[in-house]
């Protein structure tokens, strides 16, 4: 028997004996899917930030001979889902409370033989995109990204001089949402109030406000004074202080850049909202009303899909955006300095992309509702009526993470089941803004990524995964990290406050 058919059956039976250990379950992965059930579900329910909106329930069909007018995109493979709300609104003239129920179809892509789409007559690759699995640091900022917007939590130097005339210097914390960057604590004490969120932070016993700088004598070390108004000043642990990276200078920022003149007053939510309100708008009888609904924005940003996503965030520390705020800066330094190339700061994604145009839409139509002075049934049905069933597919279609299958072997896994992009939306940066150091490779690549494959038009944004990577669904690590202190409050009690 001649050499080389010894060596075929000697390699066809190592072979039957040692298959490759390849990843099946990622491979296959796109046959479970990510829940787009769920991903919908938190969509839906982030409309109710609106008063007049209730999220009733969602169904999918997935047999296409039940779509009514699936005749209208032809040779596409589908999944029709149908949301259902209830809308409620007080008539102007009457006073009588109106009441309908709406729907909305959206035609959402299927995945056929395990790995494509079917769209328009044309097979796409159905490939994952990357992105950063919560937070993120960007030029010493800590950016948190969800489904709807980004936030940036951010640092600016400051200092403080007490009463003695000595100068501290540290730094003030601020939150950039909605084109303002705004001073962090602002939002926690206009929500819950000034005593709430020390105690909320953990500092409570560390801080008093008093009247006068006097102390016993055997006190006189313990404690630093620092000038609130004329009347007012702020007695601060100086043990604490000494340890305090932020919250002392944060606070002391906010305190002098308002009118504070008692401590009633710095107790007063009423007081705290007009500060916030008048920083998004000029009118001064607004404020309250429009610090009200940057409350309500800043909420409803938080969907049900970020906190699930934020696997490496104890379940304690993600109840509410306040709480992730809490988070974020208790561990500022150390999130500031993790490495954004690191794969186990990544995971990937496939129906959350696919859903952002119907995302997107939401918000816009969100944020038209929340700033209308009055509002009617027309304003509320419009949100739905401009959404048309085929806004996902007719976007898809020309996104840049679809690819058309072109290769000529039908089990080429290595195009349809393990590309990935780090493009897309809320992805990196385009190909002219991209920093360098993105496009490399990372120590956290080996034995995930295929170091020899890369894009030759835009290198470091497409990759090819291994067939041996190993994954816990679609995150690359759980590990959770950064457990803030037990004796931190699980809760945060909102103050209700009339507008």
């Amino acid at each position: 028997m001649p050499n080389s058919s010894i060596q075929a059956l000697w390699y066809a039976g190592f072979q039957s004996e040692n298959p490759e250990k390849f990843n099946k379950d990622f491979i296959y992965k796109r046959n479970e899917e990510e829940d787009t059930e769920s991903i919908l579900k938190s969509i839906a329910v982030a409309l109710e930030v609106i008063p007049n909106i209730k999220f009733t329930g969602c169904t999918l069909e997935t047999d296409e001979s039940r779509f009514q007018d699936i005749h209208k995109i032809e040779e596409s493979r589908l999944i029709l889902a149908v949301l259902s709300f209830h809308l409620t609104c007080e008539d102007a003239g009457t006073g009588e409370i109106l009441q309908e129920d709406v729907s909305v179809r959206l035609f959402l892509p299927k995945i056929v033989d395990n790995f494509y789409f079917q769209l328009n007559g044309n097979r796409y690759y159905a490939i994952y995109q990357m992105i950063d699995r919560g937070t993120y640091n960007v030029n010493g900022s800590i950016g948190l990204k969800t489904m709807l917007m980004p936030f940036l939590v951010s640092k600016e130097d400051f200092d403080i001089v007490d009463t003695l005339d000595n100068v501290y210097h540290g730094r003030s914390m601020k939150l950039d949402v909605f084109k303002r960057a705004v001073n962090i604590l602002l939002y926690f004490i206009s929500e819950s109030g000034l005593e709430e969120t020390l105690v909320f932070f953990g500092v409570r016993q560390f801080y008093e406000f008093t009247a006068t700088t006097e102390v016993l004598a055997d006190e006189a070390d313990k404690y630093i004074f620092f000038s609130v108004s004329k009347t007012l000043f702020l007695r601060v642990n100086k043990e604490f202080f000494e340890q305090d990276k932020w919250f002392t200078f944060t606070l002391i920022n906010l305190l002098s850049k308002t009118k504070l003149g008692s401590f009633e007053e710095a107790q007063d939510p009423e007081f705290w909202n007009f500060q916030l309100g008048k920083i998004y708008t000029t009118n001064k009888d607004q404020a309250k009303k429009k610090a009200f609904k940057i409350h309500s924005s800043i909420r409803r940003i938080l969907d049900r899909c970020t906190i699930e996503n934020m696997v490496h965030v104890d379940a304690k520390d993600k109840k509410s955006i306040y709480h992730i705020f809490r988070w974020i800066l208790t561990f500022f330094e150390e999130l500031s300095h993790e490495d954004n190339m690191d794969l186990k700061n990544k995971r990937m994604r496939l129906n959350e992309y696919i859903l952002y145009p119907f995302i997107r839409k939401l918000s816009t139509e969100t944020y038209r509702c929340l700033n209308t002075k009055k509002m009617t049934m027309k304003t509320l049905t419009s949100v739905f009526s401009n959404i048309k069933p085929n806004l996902c597919i007719k976007q898809l279609v020309t996104n840049e993470l679809l690819r058309y299958v072109n290769c000529v072997n039908c089990i080429d896994i290595f195009s349809s089941a393990l590309k990935i992009t780090q493009a897309g939306p809320q992805g990196v940066a385009g190909s002219d803004n991209m920093l360098i150091r993105y496009r490399g490779h990372h120590p956290s690549y080996l034995g995930k990524i295929g170091l020899n494959a890369a894009s030759a038009g835009d290198p470091g944004v497409t990759a090819t995964m291994t067939p041996f990577i190993k994954t816990e669904g679609l995150f690359f690590d759980k590990t959770v990290e950064h457990k803030t202190p037990n004796e931190f409050p699980d809760v945060l009690h909102l103050v209700e406050t009339e507008i």
